[in-house]
């Protein structure tokens, strides 16, 4: 699959894109929201959307606003992620659609598990 990763966390950001290379996945990244939104722009096409809540310029549910006047985007799942304590709450409160949420810090294999789910509803149609 196609990944988005939007992570302000640089070495978070570069261990996720080692290992999702290494099991297969083509992998962009964006350092916050603003670089994201230059990448739809330019239509680069995703599966997957890995974001983080909370980062400069742009936050992830402004970016999935924004993303969301710019492109039809009902085929890419959306997997948040944040450090906040009740940061799913937090989301909710924004109304934001988001398929998963990861709660950092999290395991690969967490994140692993929700992508073979993500390419087993995928594959089903």
């Amino acid at each position: 699959m196609n990944i988005l990763i939007i992570e302000d966390d640089r070495l978070l950001e570069k261990t996720l894109e080692l290992r999702l290379k290494e099991i297969g996945h083509e992998v962009i990244l964006a350092e916050n929201g603003q670089e994201a939104l230059k990448t739809v722009k330019q239509g680069i096409h995703f599966d997957v959307l890995i974001c983080d809540v909370l980062m400069p310029e742009l936050s992830g549910p402004s970016f999935i606003w924004e993303m969301r006047k710019l492109i039809r985007s009902d085929h890419i799942c959306v997997v948040m992620m944040s450090a906040l304590s009740d940061g799913e709450s937090f989301i909710r409160k924004l109304e934001v659609n988001y398929d998963y949420y990861l709660s950092k810090p999290f395991t690969f294999g967490e994140l692993n598990s929700i992508l073979d789910e993500i390419e087993l509803k995928k594959k089903a149609g």
